[in-house]
């Protein structure tokens, strides 16, 4: 900590950000732009998508797993910021569970 004498007051010093939560957070965010790309594509060619589009959503589905993970493994280290923490562990598990929702619908109504 830090002393301010202008106020009298403590304030702690920034932390640096965390960059394996910010690579989680970019690459939930491209699982979750993909998502939503592929559910145009698949809205405007009535579900009757490519194997190159099945294949890359399954391959957004492991990316997203996989920054999940990431994040979830920063989870705990106190020496970094927490909103990029939190932000990369938030936006990875909304792709995840978006994608898994995708899936297992998908598997019932087939």
């Amino acid at each position: 900590m830090s002393y301010n004498r202008r106020r009298n007051r403590y304030h702690e010093k920034k932390k640096p950000y965390a960059t394996e939560s910010i690579v989680a957070l970019v690459a939930g965010g491209i699982a979750l732009i993909l998502f939503f790309v592929f559910m145009l594509v698949a809205a405007a060619t009535a579900g009757n998508v490519g194997k190159i589009v099945s294949a890359v959503s399954v391959i957004s589905l492991i990316l997203a797993v996989v920054a999940l993970f990431n994040g979830l493994s920063m989870r705990t280290n106190e020496n970094f910021d927490k909103i990029t923490r939190l932000a990369g562990i938030i936006v990875s598990s909304t792709a995840v569970t978006l994608w898994m929702l995708l899936y297992i619908v998908g598997i019932v109504v087939a």
